[in-house]
Parts: C-alpha cells; sequence; structure tokens
C-alpha cells in the first residue's frame, strides 16, 4: 500500500498562531492524491505532544509501531522532533539495521531555482504563472463549488461561474487572469475576475469565472479552474456599459492568448 504522511493543521498554523494560507486546501490536496493513486492519506495531528517528541520517538512509535512502514521516501529538507533535531538522515541511519528502505528525494530544479512550496508561493504572489506551473507539473488552480453571485454578468450577457473557495487556500491578487476551466473533465478557455465588485460597491471578495462558449446551469456544481496569466488589475467603472465593454476585451486577450497555448499540456505552442 502507498501512503502519504502529512501533518494537520499545517505546523505554520500552530507555530504562527494564524491562518496559513495553503497552496492546495485539504480538499484540493485529497482530491490530487486520490488522482495520483496513492492508497492511503494520514493527516497525523500536529500538537503539543508531537512538538516534544524526540526524533527517536516519532521514528519508531508513529512509522514503525503505528505504520509499520517498509519502505520511506523522504524530501532532504525533512525536519522533525523537538527542537528541529532529526532530519532524513537521521531517519536513514536509524533503520539501516531493521530491514527498513529509506530513500532520500533529492530537490528539483526550475529555471535554475529549487523547487519548493515557499518558491511556489512567491511565484503566486508575482503573478508568475510560468514558473509556478513548472515547478507544479500543471498551472496553479482552484477547485471550488459555483454557489449563487450578484447575477452581474448575467444581467450584461456575460454570465459568469461564482466560485466558493475554501478558507484555507492561497488566492492570486485581485485583478483579472487568464484562465482555463475543468468542469466534468473538460476544460473549456474562461476569463476570472478576483475582487470585491468595486463598481457595484459589493465589498467582499469574489472569484467570477466567464467560461467562453460554455452556457450551462452549472449551479451547486465543482469546477477547477487554473490561472495562467493575469492581464489588468481590478478597476472601478462609472458605468455598467463601461464594464461590458472592458469585459469583453479581457474575453478577445484570452482567445488571442488561446491561439498560443495548449489546454492538454498546459505549455504554449512553439
Amino acid at each position: 500500500k502507498s501512503l502519504v504522511f502529512s501533518f494537520f493543521p499545517h505546523p505554520n498554523n500552530y507555530f504562527k498562531c494564524g491562518e496559513f494560507l495553503q497552496l492546495l486546501s485539504e480538499e484540493e490536496k485529497i482530491s490530487e492524491l486520490e488522482k495520483m493513486g496513492i492508497d492511503i492519506l494520514v493527516q497525523y495531528p500536529f500538537d503539543k505532544s508531537l512538538v516534544n517528541m524526540t526524533p527517536k520517538s516519532f521514528i519508531y512509535d508513529v512509522l514503525l509501531s503505528k505504520l509499520n512502514a517498509r519502505i520511506i521516501l523522504v524530501g532532504p529538507n525533512f525536519r522533525f522532533g523537538k527542537g528541529k533535531a532529526g532530519d532524513a538522515y537521521f531517519i536513514k541511519s536509524s533503520l539501516k539495521d531493521k530491514g527498513v528502505e529509506v530513500k532520500i528525494i533529492n530537490s528539483c530544479t526550475v529555471f535554475n531555482s529549487e523547487v519548493s512550496s515557499s518558491g511556489i508561493r512567491q511565484c503566486i504572489y508575482d503573478n508568475d504563472f510560468i514558473t509556478a506551473s513548472s515547478m507544479l507539473g500543471e498551472a496553479f488552480f482552484i477547485i471550488g463549488l459555483v454557489k449563487n453571485g450578484l447575477r452581474l454578468g448575467s444581467s450584461i450577457g456575460i454570465p459568469t461561474a461564482n466560485v466558493e473557495c475554501p478558507v484555507d487556500k492561497l488566492v492570486p491578487s485581485c485583478g483579472v487572469y487568464i484562465t482555463s476551466t475543468e468542469h466534468n473533465g473538460i476544460r473549456y478557455k474562461s476569463v476570472t475576475s478576483i475582487g470585491n465588485n468595486p463598481t457595484v460597491k459589493k465589498y467582499l471578495r469574489s472569484i467570477e469565472t466567464h467560461i467562453l462558449d460554455f452556457s450551462r446551469d452549472i449551479y451547486a456544481q465543482q469546477i477547477k479552474v487554473y490561472f495562467h496569466k493575469k492581464i489588468r488589475e481590478q478597476q472601478k467603472f462609472d458605468t455598467i456599459e463601461a464594464l461590458k465593454i472592458q469585459i469583453s476585451h479581457d474575453i478577445n486577450m484570452a482567445k488571442d492568448f488561446f491561439d498560443h497555448y495548449s489546454l492538454d499540456n498546459n505549455s504554449f505552442i512553439k
């Protein structure tokens, strides 16, 4: 059986006493692991008792006694135990005579930079979705249910799906993005706005996706929105008509983008 061992809540939430926004929400993590064919996901409680556990106790009481591990794959930067005293090499040396194979997986590099969650997170902050997608192996995405919105898009003939985003999910900054949206396993071209609707003075953050050449009602259904490029910042328009004209321009920019981009492999067509 293949098993992924993780901590819940995220260790940063424990130490920083705040909401740490993750590249994958818990729901998204489970979805991605299922897609990869992982048999078991362990979300081990990250609490005071774990923080004070010695590295030796973690290895023998958790990895061996509770999980009965026979092959352990671990990254080179993994630190664990009280005071972060244990690392991947400590696991390997501790288990070399126990019949357990320990493989330390080397870091990957993309564009001469080491792939890491902090590096990917910085790419999202910088709107560098090309580097982020190269590090992730696919475009950065948000999975959420379509919920009721202001219905402003429908009123101007440009309907949008209002995506309910998990609270623990890292979301790109406010603005308009060229995206693609997956529904029932099919990818469609789309344009997505993240913002607080300043034109109509509704200041709650929303994620609104207009799916090109798509007219089905997908309310209360799950969609997956992939981010490819930021095309402008959020703007306040004097009239709804001015907003409609700008959205039409955004859609045309997306069409031009997808003339040179393949949804099949998340890459530009040469």
